[in-house]
């Protein structure tokens, strides 16, 4: 056994803090691994794509040819670097090129982009380097198909650019400030950057636009005092936005225009206005709820009504403003369009044969649906079985086949099956939407990522399709948790066609130890379960360890990070925490519990009714027992629970389970009745009005233990009165607890909380002082949601 704790060196305690530094300093950087995804620029009418690749120094640009499996330089990076400074007159350093919105054209070859400044177009065949004047556009406009025009938002109204002269000129003159067009209705919450598309649709002929008018007449606001202004003055000040709560009578929504450019006819839909019930906001970007006809006769729309209790398909005569409901899908918890909700919908319109393949949980599994446009009618299931449909990449409209990735199937690319894999696990697929014939195109016992233009994953863009244009190759990164991860070029059939990169991870701290994916039974005795377990790099089975159970209770997004480094939905940062954590000398284990995603809906529908339940605690308690049967070195006597992100969790660790968790840190817990509606709906349904003796502040005698609380007193998303709530319950019933509020932070964390929260666990479960005032500058700093002044 270890040495007691009180007796460990404190050399060897600032060794740990500064492993587990190098290691968050990894996330959104190459600084503990590089190329660990590879995000792909495919060129239309080619076989050919470019990528970032990250050196040792600073980044280049790769050229790939598909069909001859090569793989070189994009240009000539001397030969740019020198055409640049000629034109720019500034030293321009070739082994650190930042360019900006790159372009990259075939024949001939030429490369468009922003560099110091400005923007450039190169040719390397006659190395010239031009400047080129980007179109003087607000932030945010939607440029016509034809490239003509752009529609900007100014004072609540819609205008029109004319991109050949520069000149401006309305199409709406009554937009308000309540009763705005083309509004995205998240409020002035800045995430940087702060630029919202205008919502707006064109037509394909570029002669029409459909938009929304966000109506929050009515609506209550919500106060954010910003204690300690930025802007150097010592008065404080208070900023009132727009946000319902979901027990408020008047809820904001959309009515729904189009918009006729050469007549400025406007035409409201004869459809009631539609309830804001998506999480990530803005109807027509980043959700895509509506599009047009191919020969942009009509258009079609999805109404989810208010806590996505029914999802409806509704065609709309754009010229005369009729509508009608072609289908309706009703459901006792709530619908989900994505899997993981906060992701954009899954469903893809087919305008060239009026179809739509539509997404939905209706078996309790998650598959795809054939309707015909025409009738509302379904045509056929594409894909069913006990398992789920998780991502849609690629169509292609002659084979009349869909690129696709599932989990939770068993069967493997020769046609033989497997017995048993973590359903979370992605493949990569195609399926026939006719037949319904699926052709595993890449699976095994690991993560296949393939990135497309919403991922969350660092590296993707509006212009990244892991899919070629011409449906015949496609590029993915192989991971899992234990292993490099490998980005490859595949064929359709799967066949490996080339190594594009196999990541770098020559910045793990030395002795690194990989983390355990585990499987492990839920408190019912029957569930499957799934998580990781990290240990810190100087491990050794013969010492003594307490327990760290890092843990996100929020039902969108599953928490286990499934690939390693940027192969997973939180794009790194839920790994490379965890290890930070476990270098402490912790063994860290994270677990999804019942009531999170990407599972069957029996499992994600556990929390529905009160989302603070999500990952079910009782599932780590008993996951953790079990692991420490396997491993006599977790001491399960001094467990403890952290939650960075939104997780309310710890706090209940504490309030109703003392006897098996000691410690928590808990930073911007949230409180569903003081979320945004469209949420707390969503996932909690109808809460009661007055006292819910669920809730936290009313379970407060029962606490026990070691907490500190942390909150950013800016965060747009879990308001800060929230926890405020709990503080004063825990005060009243006399509760020794910690508590740090950050005047200017949002919803996010910062180095200095993360150092406070190690701090903490390491002060109370392993009885060390910390080192004093470590300094911790994280990657996380400034990246969240805060409400803007």
């Amino acid at each position: 056994m270890n040495k007691p704790s009180c007796l460990i060196d404190p050399d060897v305690v600032a060794k740990r803090y500064q492993r587990a530094r190098s290691l968050d300093a990894g996330i959104f950087s190459s600084r503990v691994a590089r190329n660990t995804t590879i995000a792909p620029h495919w060129i239309a009418g080619t076989a050919c794509f470019w990528y970032e690749r990250q050196t040792a120094t600073a980044k280049e640009f790769r050229w790939v040819n598909a069909e001859t499996s090569s793989n070189t330089l994009a240009f000539d990076h001397e030969a740019l670097a020198a055409a640049l400074a000629k034109s720019s007159g500034e030293t321009v350093d070739a082994a650190a090129l930042v360019l900006e919105e790159l372009k990259i054209e075939s024949s001939p070859r030429r490369l468009q982009f922003s560099a110091l400044g400005q923007h450039w177009q190169y040719s390397p065949g006659n190395h010239r380097c031009i400047k080129r004047t980007k179109p003087g556009l607000p932030p945010g406009a939607k440029i016509s198909p034809d490239g003509l025009q752009a529609v900007f938002i100014r004072d609540h109204n819609l205008w029109l650019n004319d991109m050949g002269n520069g000149s401006e000129r309305p199409l709406t003159e009554d937009g308000e400030a309540d009763f705005a067009y083309g509004a995205n209705p998240t409020p002035r919450i800045a995430f940087t950057p702060a630029n919202y598309e205008v919502q707006v649709l064109w037509s394909p002929d570029s002669q029409t636009l459909l938009t929304v008018r966000l109506d929050t007449s009515g609506v209550q606001t919500m106060p954010y005092v910003h204690h300690v202004p930025t802007d150097g003055g010592i008065r404080p000040f208070v900023c009132h936005h727009k946000m319902p709560l979901h027990n408020d009578e008047i809820q904001p929504g959309y009515r729904l225009f189009s918009l006729h450019i050469p007549s400025g006819r406007i035409t409201p839909a004869d459809y009631s206005p539609l309830s804001l019930t998506r999480l990530l906001n803005g109807f027509f970007n980043p959700e895509k709820l509506a599009w047009w006809s191919e020969d942009a006769s009509q258009a079609y729309f999805i109404d989810l009504t208010q806590g996505s209790r029914a999802a409806r398909l509704v065609s709309w005569d754009t010229e005369t403003g009729r509508t009608q409901v072609l289908f309706e899908e009703t459901v006792d918890t709530y619908f989900r369009l994505s899997l993981p909700v906060i992701d954009p919908p899954r469903f893809w319109p087919l305008p060239a044969s009026n179809e739509l393949i539509w997404y939905s949980e209706r078996s309790g599994w998650a598959h795809l649906y054939l309707y015909d446009l025409e009738t509302g009618e379904l045509k056929q299931p594409i894909t069913q079985g006990e398992w789920l449909v998780r991502e849609l990449l690629h169509y292609d409209e002659e084979r009349r086949e869909l690129w696709i990735q599932t989990g939770g199937r068993k069967a493997l690319p020769d046609g033989q099956h497997v017995e048993e894999r973590d359903p979370y696990y992605q493949d990569i697929a195609r399926v026939n939407i006719d037949t319904g014939k699926l052709t595993t195109v890449a699976a095994a016992d690991l993560e296949y990522v393939v990135l497309g233009p919403q991922s969350v994953i660092p590296g993707s863009g509006p212009d990244v399709q892991g899919v070629s244009p011409c449906g015949s190759y496609i590029v993915t990164t192989r991971s899992r948790a234990d292993q490099v991860p490998e980005s490859l070029l595949l064929d359709r059939q799967g066949r490996e066609q080339m190594t594009l990169e196999v990541a770098d991870v020559s910045g793990l701290p030395a002795g690194w130890q990989w983390p355990e994916p585990v499987k492990l039974i839920g408190e019912d005795g029957e569930t499957d379960l799934y998580g990781l377990v990290f240990r810190p790099s100087d491990f050794s089975p013969d010492q003594s360890y307490p327990v760290i159970d890092f843990i996100d209770s929020l039902p969108e997004m599953p928490w286990v990070a499934k690939g390693s480094f940027t192969n997973n939905g939180f794009g790194g940062i839920t790994y490379l925490m965890a290890a930070s954590y476990a270098e402490l000398g912790f063994i860290v284990v994270v677990i999804d519990g019942r009531g999170t995603a990407l599972r069957e809906k029996k499992f994600h529908d556990y929390s529905y009714g009160w989302s603070a339940n999500s990952s079910y605690l009782p599932d780590h308690i008993a996951g953790i027992r079990q692991l420490a049967e396997r491993y006599s070195y977790m001491d399960i006597e001094r467990v403890g629970l952290a939650g960075i992100s939104s997780s309310v969790g710890p706090v209940y660790g504490l309030l109703n389970h003392a006897d098996f968790f000691k410690v928590a840190v808990a930073h911007a817990i949230p409180d569903a009745r003081l979320a945004r509606a469209q949420w707390t709906n969503q996932f909690d349904g109808k809460l009661p009005a007055g006292e819910d003796s669920r809730q936290a502040e009313y379970q407060v005698e029962n606490f026990k233990g070691k907490l500190l609380l942390s909150h950013g007193m800016l965060d747009g998303v879990f308001p800060v009165a929230g926890m405020l709530r709990l503080v004063e319950a825990l005060q009243k019933a006399n509760k020794d607890f910690d508590m740090l509020l950050l005047p200017n932070l949002g919803h996010t964390w910062s180095g200095y909380v993360l150092r406070r929260s190690w701090d903490f666990l390491v002060r109370h479960l392993q009885g060390v002082e910390p080192p004093k005032e470590f300094t911790l500058d994280s990657p996380i700093d400034g990246t969240g949601l805060t409400v803007d002044g």
